[in-house]
């Protein structure tokens, strides 16, 4: 696992962009893109990511995104705040989504669909394309959600925490 630098002057373009949110405390801006999901070892590297197997970088990035977001109040924060950026929040937030979507099948049965209409695809790598895999993603969560077709990625993303309880729960 990787972090991102630790000093405004190796990365000074995080931390401008990331000084809107934490009103420019180092710390919570240092918190704020712990990266922890290597990019070359997401869905498509289903041997190496083993999604559902409590072996693999997929279950090594679970237990590091729900101590992240242990606390409630982290939590709140990160959907009032978040931003896609780059590839890094894109699958966090897939890991993150993926991760509730699987708690609302074990704790509810999934009566809404979304482990078989967005994570079933999520494990098969169907959102794993460089330039249209994200955009694929979000509109088959904003089907999901049923949120309209103006609103942005964010939007429909935050959509989807609220339904699947992200604040309340965690991942």
């Amino acid at each position: 696992m990787r972090t991102s630098s630790n000093t405004r002057d190796e990365n000074p373009g995080l931390y401008s962009a990331l000084d809107d949110v934490t009103g420019g405390d180092e710390e919570a801006t240092r918190y704020a893109k712990f990266e922890y999901v290597p990019n070359e070892e997401t869905w498509r590297a289903k041997a190496r990511w083993n999604w559902g197997s409590p072996v693999g970088t997929a279950h090594e990035c679970a237990k590091v995104c729900r101590t992240k977001f242990y606390v409630e109040q982290a939590r709140a924060l990160f959907l009032e705040h978040f931003t896609i950026r780059d590839r890094h929040d894109r699958e966090e937030l897939k890991l993150v989504l993926a991760l509730l979507m699987q708690r609302e099948g074990h704790e509810t049965g999934d009566p809404n669909g979304w482990n078989e209409n967005v994570a079933k695809r999520l494990v098969n790598a169907e959102f794993e394309d460089e330039e249209k895999g994200f955009e694929s993603f979000v509109e088959c969560v904003r089907a999901q959600v049923g949120v309209e077709e103006s609103a942005g990625e964010r939007e429909v993303l935050a959509k989807a925490l609220e339904t699947l309880r992200f604040v309340e729960r965690g991942p």
